[in-house]
């Protein structure tokens, strides 16, 4: 049989197969006319027994003295017993199925292992619920740290909430969620302290941590570098400019950059990333992927580039990145405004209650938040917001709002007060 069949089979892969070959455990006949591997159930059987043997951590070594003749299956799976009789769950867990498959060859010491192979099905399956135990994260460092750092984040921004004067509910919520996670932390650091220490794993936590911190970085650089481009490019009028920046496309490359990391942090640990599984294997299916992405990251950029909108006192200029020559809007193209703070979630404050908010609606059915804009004029924080409403409302602009849910605002008071003014018209 091709070695297709024989990694159904056996749920190995063809690089183990393989390398099983060149270590000498099996050898597979070949036929005659193209040289081909012909494996027979001999050889599955064998191979079912090794995949046996290596996940009760028995060397490659020692298999081989098996293949050889040179010891028993049965002293083997003894020695294998012996060697798993410390404490930890997946220890006693490879003990107790070596020692049920050292008994097995008692009973029958001619028996191989591999002519018992539908016997083994359940033992395999007990044996694949291992390896899962032993990636759960109780032996390895990665995950009591990451629940420190998430535990960490949420303190520090319960501290931010009560230093900056923040509403007590929401500076509730935070230390709610703070208690929770440093009792999450403290149950990880509790599981992997009591793991022998030769089990303890901390392989891949340096590069994921220097990867989070070069993502953050990245991403930072990047709006800052966007966000300067657009303001030269754009700014034509210095002194009577608002410029509305950002966008959700800018997510798309910490998505990226973020998925880039789980699997080199995956890989360290020498683990297979379920979401690449079924990605096509071979340098020429990377480089097509390569390709790909470079050609949607241009496609992005451009977007990031032109997605800008500029208000003077004659009218709203919208860059795109199917427009970037831009389209100009008087203030009569402007139908309505609606404006206010963002309110709760079934009478519940949340992150984004309080945000400051100024819808803007075209003639053409378009509809822009101008609630993260800035100009380069010198003048106080948010104080353009006053000229861009009055300039909406000369133009004919309907206008909605409330100053509902201020009180969550959490900027600063005296700019709390200007967007209160713009609200109400004042």
């Amino acid at each position: 049989m091709r070695i297709k069949e024989v990694e159904q089979r056996t749920g190995l892969t063809a690089k183990a197969i393989r390398l099983y070959e060149s270590k000498g455990l099996l050898k597979p006949a070949r036929h005659t006319e193209n040289d081909y591997r012909d494996y027979s159930e001999e050889d599955v059987a064998r191979l079912k027994t090794i995949a046996i043997l290596r996940k009760l951590d028995v060397p490659v070594k020692t298999i081989k003295e098996w293949t050889d003749g040179k010891t028993t299956l049965h002293d083997i799976l003894r020695q294998a017993a012996e060697e798993n009789r410390e404490a930890s769950q997946e220890s006693e867990l490879r003990h107790k199925l070596a020692e049920d498959l050292a008994d097995l060859v008692d009973q029958d010491p001619e028996r191989d292992l591999g002519e018992t192979v539908q016997e083994l099905e359940e033992l395999n399956a007990l044996l694949d619920r291992l390896d899962k135990l032993i990636h759960e994260e109780d032996g390895h460092i990665a995950s009591p740290l990451h629940s420190t750092i998430l535990a960490l984040a949420a303190i520090f921004w319960t501290v931010m909430l009560i230093l900056d004067g923040g509403t007590p509910d929401r500076a509730l919520w935070t230390l709610a969620g703070s208690i929770v996670l440093t009792v999450l932390a403290t149950l990880d650091w509790r599981n992997y302290l009591n793991t022998p220490k030769k089990e303890r794993r901390s392989n891949g936590c340096l590069a994921f941590i220097i990867g989070i911190a070069v993502v953050l970085f990245a991403f930072f650089a990047f709006v800052i570098w966007i966000s300067n481009w657009q303001l030269d490019h754009y700014t034509t009028a210095p002194s009577d400019i608002l410029l509305q920046r950002g966008s959700w496309l800018m997510f798309i490359p910490v998505v990226e950059l973020a998925i880039a990391m789980a699997y080199l942090y995956a890989k360290v640990r020498g683990e297979e990333w379920v979401l690449f599984e079924k990605l096509p294997k071979g340098r020429k299916a990377w480089a097509v992927l390569a390709v790909l992405l470079v050609i949607f990251n241009l496609f992005l950029l451009r977007g990031f580039m032109t997605n800008a909108s500029v208000a003077t006192e004659a009218g709203i200029m919208r860059y795109s990145i199917f427009d970037p020559d831009g389209t100009f809007h008087p203030y009569t193209d402007v139908e309505r405004v609606e404006t206010g703070f963002r309110g709760k979630l079934l009478g519940i404050p949340m992150e984004w209650t309080g945000d400051f908010y100024y819808k803007i609606t075209y003639s053409d059915g378009v509809t822009e938040n101008w609630s993260d804009c800035g100009t380069q004029a010198e003048e106080e924080t948010w104080t353009w917001m006053y000229r861009l409403d009055e300039w909406c409302l000369a133009g004919g602009a309907e206008k909605s709002g409330s100053d509902k849910y201020s009180e969550y605002c959490e900027m600063e008071q005296v700019y709390v007060d200007i967007l209160v003014d713009v609200v109400n018209n004042r």
